[in-house]
Formats: C-alpha cells, sequence, structure tokens
C-alpha cells in the first residue's frame, strides 16, 4: 500500500509540476529562448523563472520519492535477515 501511494504521489506531482511549466510559458509568452517571451536571453537562473526550481510539486514528489526508497530499503533488510 505504501508503494502504490508513493508512485501515484511521484506521478502526481511530475503531472503538477508540468502543468505549472506550462502555465508559466503562458504568462511569459515562451521560454528564454523565444524572442517574444518576458524573459528572452535571461536564462533559467532569474527571478522569473525560479518558481520552477522549488515548489510544492517538487517537495511532494521529494517526500513521496524518499518513502518508497526507504520502504524498498526496509524490504530488503527485512528479506536478508529472514
Amino acid at each position: 500500500m505504501v508503494t502504490l501511494v508513493a508512485i501515484l504521489l511521484c506521478v502526481l506531482s511530475v503531472f503538477l509540476e508540468l502543468q505549472m511549466i506550462g502555465n508559466l510559458r503562458i504568462q511569459l509568452h515562451g521560454f528564454t529562448n523565444d524572442p517574444d517571451s518576458a524573459v528572452y536571453r535571461f536564462g533559467w537562473l532569474n527571478q522569473y523563472t525560479n518558481t520552477l526550481f522549488y515548489n510544492v510539486p517538487i517537495l511532494l514528489f521529494g517526500l513521496s520519492f524518499s518513502t518508497l526508497i526507504g520502504w524498498l530499503l526496509e524490504q530488503r533488510v527485512r528479506n536478508s535477515i529472514q
């Protein structure tokens, strides 16, 4: 059950992050390599696009992924003891 929830949360967080990227692209009229964009030639490390680097979907992914890895390691240790 833990693995299923963790995998579903990983998929959900990737979907939410892709939605945020798409919304940001629409708001800025393109990405940093589009001439009509508000952030043309700024690069990804700037005050307008730094929301892509740390937000709720990324936090959700990190927590669910670490939960999944922890559960898998626990199962591996439990099986090696028996």
